[in-house]
């Protein structure tokens, strides 16, 4: 993100009542803010972009609409951190003999301490609400993959010098107690929150630090113990966060979870401290995975109103940044305090998130106030597959999506090159090269390319154009060069092909393209031809002939939009009517343009499921419309509409298995239309 970006995201965050936003500032030990305590990422920041800190406009942005900023703080990353590489025996150390980079700080040395607190103290220069240091994460990047982990970390100096004062043993002759050794490191870490905490008072930051229930961390295994009842009676942050580890995901709803929330609960009241419920965001991807997205819109406030019935000060949600995911959070407590009283708790005969879903369809409450995020008005002709970039998530398109829908040609020519650039790493020469997120597609060339009659690399996809739009379409990618030199030019080919596969029209934008520059973008403007049914999209770069060449770039964010401006959210209401078929609300959709259809959030269908699924359409007053409605693939009914209100059926004996499905609905023309009473039948 640039500042524009940032800015973008913290008023969308504002509109969807979340109340603070932490931003991770050291993940793989390098630093998301221009300070001296680390090393700063770079990478990261568009190196030929508006120079910026990122940190400086995020504060500035949320202090200015009324949002708290926060750093997410980790403990336990140094990978990229020049500090701990120059000093590796700052690290935990394995033998006694032997000084190796385990690839995270030891807190046992005074000189980490200080380093971390210089850290901190840079870091409330810029005016945070809080800090939260988190336990959770160690990650070896993919090219570091030689770093060693998890090491039993006995032999760092002051370790064995604590081991001896305390039970009066020199490890360095005589086999040190695992355990004993855990809690050395456990208890120095303590004292660097302590210390941290009393600095940051004066600035009236709070702090919060997250441990785990059996007091073991995810990145050390059984080699720290970080007590949380020590850490409690140390009042070593103002705040707890539990249970902060992967491996206590699903902790509270398990057998004795809600007991032990409560217990802990208590005990940070009694000493002053604030108790926080922590959310991997992996539960979310747990329910859309195995359940639905819609089952995860309903997933979502039932277990927010579950910690807060609990008694927890605050739930921190670790990596979250999808839309839907933003607005179900932010608005939770919309939800019909009536049906959650359900779950005031998990029934633990059963599994927790199997037991919210008792209503087969559908789910994401579509008859609620909310049930806007049930529904999506989109473009018919891009909405397929989900190939676009700039359809997807923040970061990107994933690995596997990008492998399914890209293919790359590089006309045989071996010094033409084409990556997939999908995940940052510092000190890589392919890295953070992205304008959508963290990933994004790549060509580039080595000297000698521009011999031969083959001087093209690309990438292409293909996809159906289920329905032409009635006006123009924006077809656009964003492009950024590095040191490019004989390159003819950069380009965007789109090729519209009719039913029978032949080309209709072939459209391409091209641009001289030369050194180094930030993102820009290549677009244009088109009408699709009105039979087409297929389209190709062909990202490429050509060198000049016989000439010396070298250089790479980037493609991202590919999309295609309506030329002017597509349909926004507005355009779908709830009205409150005795005409719905059963007697309370129903959803209307106003639809401006043909070339737009109406689809579902997907949802679960039971396995085997028999029957059909029912729902009621109608138009408004005097008008008609013909539509086809979608449930699956291959299992299409086209219908005629009017303004009474009619009950149409699909069958479910054509869905071959597929549990995971989505209703569809698309308009043959424009106008509006009144969508009632789904159900299976």
């Amino acid at each position: 993100m640039g500042p524009s970006e940032i800015r973008q995201f913290v008023r969308l965050a504002k509109e969807k009542n979340i109340d603070q936003i932490n931003l991770r500032i050291n993940n793989k030990g390098v630093i998301n803010a221009r300070i001296d305590h680390g090393t700063v990422y770079q990478e990261r920041l568009d190196a030929f972009g508006e120079d910026f800190d990122p940190l400086r406009v995020l504060v500035d942005e949320g202090h200015q609409l009324g949002i708290k900023v926060g750093v997410h703080f980790d403990l336990f990353e140094s990978s990229y951190d020049q500090f701990f590489i120059t000093h590796p025996e700052f690290t935990p150390q394995a033998r006694k003999d032997t000084v190796i980079y385990n690839a995270f700080p030891s807190y046992a040395h005074k000189e980490v301490r200080d380093y971390m607190l210089g850290r901190v103290r840079d870091l409330a220069a810029y005016g945070v609400d809080q800090v939260f240091f988190c336990t959770k994460s160690s990650h070896t990047p993919q090219n570091m993959t030689h770093v060693p982990r998890n090491t039993y970390a006995a032999y760092n100096l002051p370790v064995v010098e604590k081991y001896k004062e305390l039970y009066g043993i020199d490890i360095l002759t005589s086999i040190p107690d695992r355990k004993k050794v855990a809690k050395i490191h456990g208890d120095f870490i303590i004292e660097f929150l302590k210390e941290a905490k009393n600095m940051l008072r004066d600035d009236n930051i709070t702090t919060l630090a997250g441990a785990t229930l059996s007091g073991y961390l995810q990145p050390s295994g059984e080699n720290i113990f970080l007590d949380w009842k020590t850490m409690i009676s140390n009042q070593a942050a103002d705040g707890l966060v539990m249970a902060n580890s992967r491996g206590e995901t699903f902790a509270w709803y398990e057998k004795g979870g809600i007991d032990q929330f409560l217990k802990i609960r208590m005990a940070t009241k009694e000493n002053d401290m604030d108790f926080y419920a922590y959310i991997l965001s992996t539960v979310y991807w747990k329910v859309k995975d195995e359940y639905s997205w819609s089952h995860l819109l309903e997933y979502i406030p039932r277990q927010l109103h579950f910690f807060h019935q609990m008694g927890a000060d605050g739930v921190l949600i670790h990596e979250v940044y999808q839309k839907e995911i933003w607005e179900a959070l932010g608005n939770w407590k919309e939800t019909d305090q009536d049906d959650l009283q359900k779950t005031e708790v998990p029934n633990l005969e059963r599994d927790y998130i199997a037991s919210m879903f008792d209503n087969p369809l559908p789910h994401g409450s579509f008859e609620k106030e909310n049930s806007r995020l049930f529904w999506e008005i989109v473009p018919a002709w891009s909405s397929m597959n989900d190939w676009l970039p700039g359809r997807n998530i923040a970061s990107g398109l994933t690995l596997d999506d990008f492998v399914k829908y890209w293919t790359s040609d590089n006309q045989g020519n071996e010094h033409l090159f084409a990556i997939y650039d999908w995940k940052v790493m510092a000190s890589s020469e392919f890295s953070g090269r992205s304008y959508s997120g963290r990933s994004a597609m790549l060509v580039y060339a080595e000297n000698g390319a521009g011999k031969g009659p083959h001087r093209a690399v690309s990438w292409k996809a293909e996809s159906e154009i289920p329905e032409v739009p009635e006006g123009p379409s924006r077809f656009s990618v964003q492009i950024h060069g590095e040191d490019l030199k004989g390159i003819e030019w950069a380009s965007m080919r789109i090729v519209f092909k009719d039913a029978n596969d032949h080309v209709i029209k072939r459209i391409e934008e091209k641009e001289k393209v030369e050194g180094s520059f930030s993102w820009r973008e290549l677009a244009s403007r088109q009408q699709i031809p009105a039979n087409s049914k297929e389209m190709e999209v062909v990202l490429e770069m050509v060198v000049a002939s016989n000439t010396a060449t070298h250089g790479r770039l980037w493609f991202d964010a590919f999309r295609i939009s309506d030329a002017s401006g597509a349909p926004a959210t507005e355009n779908f209401k709830i009205i409150t009517s005795a005409e719905a078929p059963d007697g309370t609300r129903y959803g209307s959709f106003q639809i401006k343009k043909k070339g737009y259809e109406i689809t579902s959030q997907e949802f679960l269908l039971d396995k085997g499921s028999q029957g059909q699924i029912e729902l009621f359409l109608r138009t408004s007053r005097n008008e008609s419309m013909e539509l086809l409605i979608n449930l699956g693939e291959g299992n299409t009914k086209r219908v005629k509409i009017n303004d009474k209100w009619t009950s149409y059926l699909i069958p479910l004996t054509h869905l071959n298995d597929q549990i995971k499905t989505n209703l569809t609905i698309r308009p043959l023309g424009s106008g509006t239309l009144h969508v009632d009473h789904i159900h299976l039948k």
